[in-house]
């Protein structure tokens, strides 16, 4: 024995009639015996313990138990033969100040006591592990758990290998919130069956219900369970009958006399190898608006025969009790931990310790009810209880391997958020394989081969839908593989996701932005849609749109509907547009030109010349125009105020590099695109500024030069005239953006920014201070 722990030891003199006396003990001890109802009560009153655990042994016994400010005494229930008269025992009680064995205990990742319980509970079923051991690659959640266990067998579990287990869960929202282990159950399980039905099956049975009709007529149902739900009343067997009472049914469709009265009985046709039963101790009071747990007296037995419990006739089932999951605490906190049969001996797994302990505290001191020391209701009982039905063998098979530990390599992978395809003015989905648009930025990240693709995402703090792009399949309970994701982080429902696109009739030379896509949402119907008050709707396919209503119910993901008001025919006329022409880029510059024409013809059009005769082909959709001489420059036409940020598109002019302000001018008026068409006539100026940065600088000499090699990329603006004040610069501090302007006064200036410094502004010309 370790010779830090330290052992109390007493001797016990116990009789019939009167409380227990110590009659030899140590006297800094801490320890209260009493007997009340033929059961020895031990209480410990240690100052300000949290939780400390002793080793017990008492009539032949040996056990541990863990005393708290909480839980301050435990109580054993005496033989009568332990009464006869007077009676002198010895107790040793040790002090452990570490609790060490073979068994693998689970660490508290906050509030995952809940998944230790269960994971435990499951982990000493034979055929439940022999079941995980059968995987193959689409088995998932098979391979995670089985993973844990193989982990567990060796007892090197660690903590950061159990929390990238329980991240893998997608369906458990945060290791902080409390959740209930039955409901956790019944999702993992439902999971499991899903990737192999045969996995549950050992905890399934059979049940038929028999209607007979006052008519005469009888009809039979079968159904399946995988638990049995019962209601506190008391003990096992007065909750069974509550189960297996006739229901009487007034109004019962009968197939053949349509309505009339009925009894309803169930009768169990076969029972599972392994049963969970549910103590039902948690409801909510409408009455008072608010949950609550019960947590009142329940007598479950360690043995039973099934059949005697339903009066029922059949085989001899007889089962025996194989694991109890306790839940301590309130409806909306606590702490589940559970005790598992394990060769005939209980232990108590409750989170990293685990350790043996009597019968007793796995039956009656979980029973719920009153405690007999301090007449206070307990606020721990057994709530999930599992039994084994000892008349069904499980052989395992010596020559079955099991499945090794995964060796989990690290995998790259891309993901795009869903803000970062809004506004997408191209047909169909964006394809980030193809070069046909403007390219928008994905992300690479990397994680283990067997994590989940939800999961991971979340750990990324975006959750919690995550979809293929690639064929736009929602993936639920799939590995990460080589593909693209996009993450879409808004989405609450479970419906099918849906890319929307708005169709308006921009006239001039912004028509191109006349499609964009605006939301990619996740709907049931099509209702959600009418938000956007659009008369028309379109679904739009590979090669062509059908006008569809709003109660269209045919959805699937990655569909993709327009809404307009516009009719069928300029919808229609537009995606044709943009099917017929693509992006290409020359000289790293995006320029939309027609998938039939010559490529340089096209050019020479986009970019408002004839000088281009020949480019070079580099990689992905990218060319080279190889002439020292020539500059492509950026252009765009504002109307109203002088705001970068109000800058909707962009044309472009192939232009030598020493061309000046006036050139770019004449360039202007000599152009056809709509936006310049329209000005044409009127006087305008010419503004310099770049893509990193919000300054726009005043070019009031028409024999500037155009080309500076400092600002490769300018953006030149162009816009109509005004005689009256024009602010070209003012900052507030170097950290924000300078503004440029046009107001009739200085004052309505400073009124409108709040601003009270040195303003520069052009007057004929001049820039004055």
């Amino acid at each position: 024995m370790n010779q830090n722990n330290k052992e109390y030891k007493f001797i016990l003199k116990l009789s019939k009639s009167n409380d227990s006396e110590l009659v030899e003990f140590d006297e800094d001890t801490n320890f209260n015996f009493m007997i009340i109802e033929n059961n020895l009560c031990i209480s410990y009153s240690g100052p300000n313990i949290r939780k400390e655990y002793f080793l017990i042994e008492i009539f032949k016994k040996r056990f541990t138990f863990g005393f708290s400010n909480y839980l301050n005494s435990f109580i054993l229930k005496l033989n009568s033969d332990d009464l006869q008269g007077e009676l002198n025992t010895n107790v040793s009680i040790t002090k452990l100040n570490d609790i060490k064995n073979s068994f693998c205990g689970l660490t508290n990742m906050s509030a995952t006591c809940y998944i230790n319980s269960l994971v435990q509970v499951l982990r000493y079923i034979d055929e439940f592990r022999s079941k995980l051991s059968e995987v193959t690659d689409k088995c998932f959640y098979k391979k995670l758990l089985n993973s844990v266990y193989l982990k567990m067998d060796s007892n090197t579990i660690e903590d950061d290998y159990l929390k990238k287990f329980i991240n893998n869960l997608p369906f458990v929202e945060s290791p902080d919130r409390h959740e209930d282990v039955h409901e956790f159950a019944r999702i993992l399980f439902d999971k499991l069956e899903n990737e192999d039905k045969t996995i549950t099956k050992m905890f399934e049975g059979k049940t038929e219900h028999v209607f007979k009709c006052e008519c005469g007529c009888e009809y039979k149902r079968e159904g399946i369970f995988q638990e049995l739900i019962l209601h506190l009343n008391e003990n096992f067997s007065k909750s069974f009958k509550d189960n297996i009472k006739p229901n009487y049914i007034d109004d019962y469709k009968c197939e053949k006399h349509e309505k009339t009265k009925a009894v309803e009985k169930l009768y169990y046709k076969e029972l599972p190898k392994y049963l969970f039963v549910l103590i039902k101790r948690f409801e909510y009071d409408w009455d008072i608006d608010e949950g609550k747990k019960i947590n009142d007296y329940f007598n479950y037995p360690e043995e039973f025969n099934f059949y005697e419990y339903v009066n029922q006739e059949g085989k001899n089932d007889h089962y025996t009790l194989k694991g109890n999951i306790v839940h301590y605490g309130s409806f909306s906190e606590g702490h589940f931990y559970c005790y598992i049969n394990i060769d005939g001996k209980y232990y108590k797994f409750d989170d990293t310790k685990v350790y043996e302990v009597v019968k007793d505290e796995v039956l009656d001191w979980n029973y719920g009810g009153k405690n007999i020391v301090n007449n206070k209701t307990n606020r721990f009982s057994a709530y999930y209880l599992l039994y084994e039905n000892k008349d069904v063998e499980f052989k395992v098979d010596a020559n079955k391997d099991k499945l090794s530990i995964i060796e989990e390599k690290e995998i790259n992978y891309n993901f795009v958020f869903k803000n970062d395809l809004i506004n997408f003015n191209g047909p169909l989905h964006y394809n980030f394989m193809s070069d046909d648009y403007v390219k928008r930025n994905f992300y690479n990240g990397s994680a283990y081969e067997y994590q989940n693709a939800q999961c991971v995402f979340r750990d990324l703090y975006i959750c919690p839908e995550v979809f293929s792009l690639t064929n736009f399949k929602r993936i639920k309970d799939t590995g990460l593989y080589n593909d693209l994701f996009l993450v879409h982080y808004d989405c609450k429902s479970y419906g099918k996701l849906v890319f929307v696109k708005e169709f308006d009739v921009k006239y001039g030379c912004s028509k191109l932005n006349n499609l964009l896509l605006t939301d990619i949402i996740s709907v049931n119907n099509l209702s959600n849609l009418k938000k956007y008050n659009k008369k028309f709707l379109y679904k739009e396919n590979e090669d062509k749109i059908e006008q569809v209503e709003y109660d269209y119910t045919d959805i699937k993901d990655g569909d993709i509907f327009i809404v307009s008001n516009e009719e069928f025919e300029k919808v229609n006329q537009h995606l044709n547009y943009l099917r017929n022409n693509r992006y290409v880029y020359v000289n790293d510059t995006p320029l939309f030109v027609s998938r039939n024409d010559d490529l340089v013809k096209s050019l020479n059009k986009s970019l408002n010349t004839n000088m281009i005769n020949e480019v070079k082909l580099l990689e992905n959709n990218s060319y080279l125009i190889e002439n020292n001489e020539y500059f492509i420059f950026y252009v765009c036409f504002l109307d109203k105020n002088i705001d970068f940020n109000a800058v909707s598109h962009i044309h472009y002019f192939y232009m030598k590099k020493d061309s000046r302000t006036d050139d770019l001018i004449k360039k202007f008026r000599e152009s056809n695109e709509q936006c310049f068409l329209d000005n044409n006539n009127c006087e305008i100026s010419l503004f310099r500024t770049s893509f990193d940065n919000t300054l726009m600088e005043y070019n009031p000499n028409s024999n500037s030069l155009l080309f500076e090699s400092d600002i490769i990329k300018a953006l030149f603006v162009i816009t109509p005239f005004i005689e009256n004040i024009l602010v070209i610069k003012f900052s507030r501090s170097g950290n924000y953006p300078t503004v440029t302007e046009m107001v009739d006064t200085v004052k309505e200036f400073r009124s409108k920014h709040m601003y009270n410094g040195k303003i520069s502004i052009v007057k004929n010309d001049e820039i004055i201070e």
